[in-house]
């Protein structure tokens, strides 16, 4: 009841929104009894994390049902999908996102029981397991990188979008960066329009290196 109660309030405003005594409040109950629980705010948002990570890798595409020859299409995906589960729901974001998620010291082990069978089903598909274990950490670290930037964008506003985005740079000095944002489109921090090109950059690196051998 209590981890239910910290999401409805999270939800709202965020987990900076979070506290014990508002918490006690939405719940109608005392404060102590959330202390009887949890001893700090750290102890629940450590669960709450904990809570987040199983339901998000819960609706993460599995390998079953994926041949070994159909690895790039089951790579991209998850990872597609990775990132648009994280899209749609911000406090889910908020949690996994954090520098310190997954750092707290609370055992995930389903995550890593997870990271085995999607190494176990390219190492199936021919990679050595050193390369399997790049292309997934690649994969992971790129697309955690893209949706924080997008997510600090959404929040700050900041660059502006489209061609608004020319106001921040020199024209006349940068005419290169000038004509990716009037003619491209692109977003200047990076985010957003470079996910998929990336993401195929990445599988084509790992399609190679399976080719080579390596």
């Amino acid at each position: 009841m209590i981890l239910r109660g910290a999401f409805e309030v999270a939800r709202r405003g965020g987990l900076d929104s979070l506290s014990m005594p508002g918490l006690a409040a939405h719940l109608n109950v005392g404060v102590t009894s959330i202390y009887w629980y949890f001893r700090s705010k750290e102890d629940l948002l450590q669960q709450m994390y904990l809570s987040a990570a199983q339901s998000f890798y819960d609706r993460l595409v599995t390998p079953d049902g994926f041949a070994p020859g159909d690895w790039r299409n089951y790579l991209y995906q998850l990872f597609r999908q990775y990132r648009s589960t994280l899209e749609v729901d911000e406090l889910f974001a908020e949690l996994l996102l954090h520098p310190q998620a997954g750092h707290s010291g609370v055992q995930t082990p389903f995550v890593y029981d997870k990271l085995e069978g999607q190494l176990a089903y390219l190492v199936s598909a021919g990679f050595t397991p050193r390369t399997a274990w790049n292309t997934v950490a690649c994969l992971v670290m790129f697309t955690r990188g893209i949706t924080t930037s997008e997510r600090a964008r959404r929040n700050s506003g900041y660059p502006p979008e489209g061609l608004e985005q020319l106001s921040r740079i020199d024209v006349s000095t940068m005419p290169l960066l000038a004509g990716l944002v009037s003619d491209e489109g692109v977003s200047i921090d990076m985010s957003g329009d470079t996910f998929l090109p990336g993401l195929n950059m990445i599988l084509d690196s790992a399609e190679a290196m399976l080719a080579s051998g390596q």
